[in-house]
């Protein structure tokens, strides 16, 4: 038996999934939660993601939780239902307060057959999908925060439902109003960066860490070599996690990707990486958006900035639909 320290949110806890996938030739791990005094929704995104992985590769080694029961705004947000532990809250089953959303799952085909029952685009149903999220999250629409974050939240949710090959999708998040600051993150359990941009012929094969580089390029899509069928607003064009991260570093915050092997994060720091070990995508972003008086006017300095094709509709501005 092993007992290992869960990481706290103010600790590099990316590497957590490639410390559990070290543990070899044992028959019972105890995961202590008692260095753990603060989280986030991408704390609780990125562990639960682990722990769960970690549940399903080694079913044969028994579990248990320690000095999990003080943690009651994760339990109340899904996180420890999340991974399989009987505490606290469903995951989606928490109402949205405080300004928080707690942990919460969406299937994609869900939001494919709501398109067709629609007649519409995918990109239409992930746009109001998100709006409305953004809604619950700010408690309104007429603010500064909101184009913002809905356009945010509609790029990394397109980029699970248009890529990522998964069934469903895992997301939290929280605004704090007094700072302007809000914390995102969606899981996935997809085919993962590597694989699907290896996909594409224009690309090649690539590993995570190429794949990681690749996803935050100007007009990198592992499905921008397709023809269109249409000239629609919401072709792809790969742009969104390009236009995702140049939000956040503008606004003094950051973008984590992690997926394979590697988890890489961009800030006006820098890029940092560290190895993790996740199967499919993990994305968190940290915006202030206090720090962006224009979103559509820092969308358009970076679609300048940009090289390569032209980006879509879609992809240059907050609201395609310019409403």
């Amino acid at each position: 038996m092993i007992v290992v320290d869960v990481p706290d949110s103010r600790q590099s806890f990316h590497r957590f999934s490639a410390d559990l996938a070290s543990i070899n030739g044992v028959d019972e791990v105890h995961f202590d939660f008692g260095k753990v005094n603060f989280t986030t929704p991408g704390w609780m995104i990125a562990v639960s993601a682990a722990l769960r992985q970690f549940c399903e590769e080694h079913p044969e080694i028994r579990r248990k939780a320690l000095n999990h029961k003080k943690l009651t705004y994760a339990a109340h947000a899904g996180f420890f239902r999340s991974f399989g532990l009987k505490f606290g809250n469903e995951v989606s089953a928490a109402h949205t307060s405080d300004r928080f959303i707690p942990i919460s799952s969406l299937i994609v085909d869900e939001i494919k057959d709501a398109a067709i029952e629609q007649m519409e685009h995918h990109g239409e149903t992930v746009q109001r999908l998100s709006e409305d999220m953004v809604e619950l999250l700010l408690q309104s629409r007429d603010v500064p925060a909101f184009q913002t974050l809905a356009y945010a939240i509609r790029e990394m949710i397109r980029n699970v439902v248009e890529h990522s090959a998964s069934n469903d999708l895992t997301y939290a998040a929280q605004y704090w109003p007094r700072t302007g600051e809000a914390e995102i993150a969606i899981t996935d359990r997809g085919i993962g960066l590597a694989k699907s941009l290896s996909s594409s012929p224009k690309i090649g094969s690539v590993d995570d860490d190429q794949a990681l580089d690749l996803a935050v390029r100007p007009g990198v899509s592992s499905k921008t070599w397709r023809k269109p069928s249409s000239r629609s607003v919401w072709a792809n064009s790969g742009y969104g996690l390009y236009m995702v991260k140049g939000l956040c570093v503008a606004s003094a915050g950051s973008l984590l990707i992690a997926s394979g092997s590697l988890a890489r994060t961009w800030s006006k720091g820098g890029v940092a990486t560290v190895a993790t070990h996740l199967n499919g995508t993990t994305v968190i972003l940290k915006l202030n958006s206090n720090n962006l008086e224009d979103i559509n006017r820092e969308l358009e300095k970076l679609r300048g900035e940009a090289t390569g094709g032209k980006p879509s509709t879609a992809s240059m501005f907050a609201n395609p639909k310019g409403d």
